[in-house]
């Protein structure tokens, strides 16, 4: 991934113009060589730099089957920038969690950070963080933990709870 462009300050923002280099890809349906037929701008939203959001445009590569026989028609390149049809940089939505995690920010704090909308953020890291639930050694070494609970807004009676691994002093559980 190499700058497309020169970096923009957006009005709400930074804007990073980025793209690929030309390669020779297979079909992901059939495994010909496909062929190029341009690109079309992607705009993601990245962790923020300076105190500002960042729209990272990526000018993804399109490409055309050419066998007839392929059901597949065209399809887009892939990268390790973002997930198909995501709206956020896998890097921004681990950054999410992160800040969720360690910081005890809403969701929708850090929406405003990164300049997206909450229901954004929540179905970046909904898969990433069902990921990490489903992984049999997330609780490996905690033999001791504690429970905490917060009144967050008494008008509301809106509770919070964490569970903390007491040894290591680390969260295991938010809720």
């Amino acid at each position: 991934m190499s700058p497309g462009g020169p970096s923009k300050r957006a009005p709400a923002g930074l804007r990073l113009l980025v793209e690929t280099a030309a390669t020779e890809t297979g079909c992901p349906g059939c495994g010909v060589v496909a062929e190029p037929r341009g690109r079309r701008a992607r705009r993601l939203h990245d962790i923020p730099a300076f105190g500002a959001p960042v729209e990272v445009v990526w000018r993804q590569r399109r490409y055309r089957c050419v066998e007839p026989a392929c059901p597949r028609r065209g399809f887009t390149e892939d990268h390790l920038l973002a997930v198909p049809r995501a709206k956020l940089t896998v890097r921004a939505a681990w950054w999410a969690i992160s800040c969720i995690q360690r910081d005890t920010a809403s969701v929708a704090s850090v929406a405003r950070r990164l300049g997206v909308d909450w229901h954004t953020v929540w179905a970046a890291i909904t898969p990433l963080l069902a990921g990490l639930a489903d992984d049999p050694n997330r609780l490996a070494g905690v033999d001791t933990v504690g429970v905490d609970e917060h009144v967050v807004r008494r008008e509301a009676l809106l509770f919070r709870m964490g569970v903390r691994d007491l040894r290591r002093l680390a969260v295991v559980a938010v809720g």
